[in-house]
């Protein structure tokens, strides 16, 4: 089974080889590769869940959180074919810790290098495809946009992320529905924050190609599975047999993170009703 731990307690080796198989896994040019991947969320397949709250009139109908499951689920499988370990996992971040309201992003993923290579955790090269038409974007934003770029990010003041007093009164939320749109919410803040005004993390289109993506849905993945531990909380059955385009997976097939074959490393805190 695959541990998710914390970015800043990752053992150096685990950290090298979760550097090692995401360089291996941006070198390849087929669907199992890094770009296919990205390109499933934003350019140029467009197929990621947001935004329910204002389109959905039903409450309970909200896919923001599975579908996103699926898809780091589908991510790290291919990271770890990549890496050829299967204890590879994405790792995950608190943004309310001390340390990240110090420093903000932690230095394993904005250290541009390591051990004097290139740090895949902190930018990826990005190639779009001929058929894509930036014009729009560009005029809209004055972003100016290449067809080819390293993603980047313009991070905010580490004193704007979440508080663990927010992430606590996300987590104390008993309906499924007020739960899902309220992390989304922050979901959407940790975006803008690291993306700032022209950073690939503030725009869909682009926001899985930074490498810092996987790392932030992988801690939306955690809080959902803190609340789904919580007695009484559970998804609502008109879920269960949605199908998560395009992973040919259901709802009823990501709810429990141990039959994907992976955990948290620091569940535990519930017994405590903490939030590391």
């Amino acid at each position: 089974m695959a541990i998710r731990k914390s970015i800043r307690n990752l053992p150096e080796i685990e950290l090298t080889d979760l550097r090692n198989a995401l360089s291996q896994m941006m070198s390849i040019t087929d669907n199992r590769g890094y770009e296919y991947m990205a390109g499933i969320h934003g350019i140029p397949q467009f197929r990621c869940k947001h935004g329910e709250a204002g389109s959905i009139a039903d409450p309970n109908f909200r896919l923001f959180l599975p579908w996103h499951r699926a898809f780091l689920y589908w991510f790290e499988k291919y990271l770890q074919d990549a890496g050829h370990n299967t204890s590879i996992s994405v790792p995950w971040w608190d943004w309310t810790s001390e340390a990240s309201r110090i420093e903000g992003i932690p230095k394993a993923l904005s250290d541009s290098t390591f051990n004097g290579n290139n740090n895949p955790l902190f930018s990826y090269h990005v190639k779009l495809p001929k058929s894509v038409d930036l014009t729009s974007f560009n005029e809209q934003t004055g972003c100016r946009k290449a067809m080819e770029f390293d993603t980047h990010r313009e991070p905010d003041s580490p004193g704007l992320l979440p508080t663990k007093e927010e992430v606590e009164s996300l987590l104390s939320l008993r309906d499924y529905g007020d739960f899902s749109d309220g992390v989304e919410d922050i979901h959407n803040r940790i975006h803008g924050w690291i993306g700032g005004r022209c950073g690939d993390m503030s725009y869909v289109p682009f926001s899985a190609f930074d490498p810092i993506f996987w790392i932030h849905h992988c801690t939306i993945d955690r809080l959902f599975w803190l609340w789904q531990l919580r007695p009484g909380n559970n998804l609502p059955l008109i879920l269960y047999d949605e199908v998560l385009d395009p992973f040919s997976l259901t709802v009823r097939q990501v709810i429990n993170p141990y039959e994907l074959g992976y955990d948290y490393a620091s569940q535990q805190v519930l017994v405590n009703g903490g939030i590391p």
